[in-house]
């Protein structure tokens, strides 16, 4: 069994860049969490990502080494550190992407898709045209202003609203 918890921990620390970068993005955006399938099919595609980058990351340090000056050797523990902190970068990178509607944008440009980047079509009217709304409130009464805030889905939440 000693075979089986050190094969575990080197899986773990292969993945966990990839849960890092997951767990950034779903920190940083509207989206929902998906079912945990999903969300560990994510890390995954997150964790081939990152681990590419930390390669190429090291061949570029090495390089960089070789022509100017060497902080140190390129090791397991290095690599590492260099994959989380890539993990991060990426999901702060794609956490920016998804809330600007960057990627789905220029897909829609070259009529790939007409979806959006944002979870619901109720949080793409209010994020992506900034405009006063009117909200019909029970009762007959209704709320004239600007939304600063809104709820993810239409059906929970509060709004936020200004002026």
């Amino acid at each position: 069994m000693d075979w089986a918890s050190g094969d575990i921990v080197s899986v773990i620390y292969f993945l966990l860049p990839g849960f890092v970068a997951a767990w950034v993005f779903y920190g940083l955006t509207a989206h929902p969490k998906a079912s945990p399938f999903e969300r560990v099919v994510q890390a995954l595609i997150f964790t081939v990502v990152v681990q590419a980058f930390t390669v190429i990351t090291g061949w570029f340090l090495l390089a960089c080494g070789n022509i100017f000056y060497c902080l140190g050797i390129w090791t397991v523990r290095s690599a590492f550190v260099w994959s989380v902190l890539l993990a991060f970068a990426f999901g702060l990178l794609f956490a920016y992407f998804a809330n600007k509607n960057y990627c789905h944008a220029l897909l829609h440009r070259f009529g790939i898709t007409e979806r959006t980047s944002f979870p619901s079509e109720w949080y793409s009217a209010f994020s992506q045209k900034k405009r006063w709304v009117v909200l019909h409130l029970p009762g007959g009464r209704r709320l004239y202003g600007w939304p600063e805030e809104w709820p993810d889905q239409p059906d929970t939440g509060h709004f936020l609203i200004d002026q």
